[in-house]
């Protein structure tokens, strides 16, 4: 049953991950989300259980800054490796939510600054 779960944990983590734009960087070798197929992500999953997966080094790329002014490094992974990013963020972040402060607004979803600054807006009284 846990190797079916992980299969399909897989499967959801590459549908999250292929509809969000900006997952391809150009120049990055010829593994990309496009080409992934069941067999691709069944292979990952005998990785994943037999634990014989393993993370290689970020390749590191220079992209170009908003503004023009120079360039900055971004550390791209591959596509298995994003996947099974994913599936580990969905994992933990059931495990850990519940015991998280009602107060806390880093990486939840649906809370960020701007719900932290809602907070306090709301919340606090001023002081003298």
């Amino acid at each position: 049953k846990v190797i079916h779960t992980v299969g399909s944990l897989l499967e959801v983590s590459y549908i999250i991950i292929k509809s969000k734009p900006g997952n391809m960087v150009p120049g990055l070798g010829t593994e990309t989300l496009d080409g992934i197929r069941s067999s691709y992500l069944l292979n990952l999953k005998k990785l994943v259980v037999s634990g014989k997966f393993e993370f290689a080094p970020r390749r590191r790329v220079l992209i170009p800054k908003p503004n023009g002014d120079g360039t900055r490094p971004l550390g791209v992974g591959s596509p298995r490796e994003k996947i099974v990013q994913k599936s580990l963020e969905i994992i933990l972040s059931h495990l850990w939510v519940s015991e998280m402060s009602a107060h806390s607004h880093g990486y939840l979803a649906g809370r960020r600054a701007k719900t932290a600054l809602h907070e306090i807006e709301l919340t606090f009284r001023g002081s003298t």
